[in-house]
């Protein structure tokens, strides 16, 4: 059902404006979230072949004056590697039928 003068109805309008304006930039903080997470994963990875495992449990641990970074990055490179084996599953699901 359209209204007059051929305009979408107004659910129709409301739909689209919290697409636009809440949705996407949502998920483009989100993804963005997903990416950092990976490049973080990645420099723990390369920090633990060339350093050592203690490196990254030293990067990882909060200091003394109670910075959260160490904890926070974490928590993005995990997260992102759950994202990613998600999307492979998907892909993967998408593929075979």
């Amino acid at each position: 059902m359209s209204s007059p003068a051929g305009r979408p109805p107004l659910r129709r309008r409301l739909h689209d404006l919290v697409t636009q304006s809440v949705v996407r930039p949502l998920l483009f903080v989100l993804w963005s979230l997903v990416i950092w997470g990976t490049l973080v994963g990645l420099a723990f990875v390369y920090a633990a072949l060339t350093r050592g495992p203690a490196a990254v449990v030293r990067a990882v641990l909060p200091p003394s004056t109670g910075g959260i970074w160490g904890g926070l990055n974490l928590a993005l490179a995990v997260g992102a590697v759950a994202v990613w084996i998600v999307v492979a599953i998907a892909v993967l699901r998408r593929r075979r039928g």
